[in-house]
């Protein structure tokens, strides 16, 4: 995946998760930082964040950063989780199924 300039990072998640270019207050950077931590790569999520923060001085302290891309790895590693045990379940009914078609619905 190419590297998307941190400028148009901002941007973009200013776009969408506020409807203007730019974050204009402390409420407006914990939302862009949250859509960031969200939709980078979570090997390189906290390094991006540290330095979207410091090239437009975030006023955020850095354990606050931390604490955002902490809960967007926590709640992206629960829905992937949820994800493999729906498939799972899923592909366990799929089996059942098949076994009882092939035997006559003796199971």
């Amino acid at each position: 995946m190419p590297e998307i300039p941190y400028d148009v990072l901002v941007k973009e998640a200013s776009r969408q998760m506020l409807a203007k270019d730019r974050p204009e207050g402390r409420e407006d950077w914990v939302k862009v930082i949250n859509f960031i931590a969200w939709n980078v790569d979570f090997r390189s999520c906290l390094q991006v964040c540290y330095t979207i923060a410091r090239l437009n001085n975030v006023p955020l302290r850095q354990r606050e950063i931390e604490e955002i891309v902490d809960f967007q790895t926590y709640d992206r590693a629960a829905r992937e989780l949820a994800l493999q045990e729906r498939t799972a379940a899923l592909l366990s009914d799929a089996a059942i199924r098949d076994v009882n078609e092939f035997f006559g619905g003796r199971f």
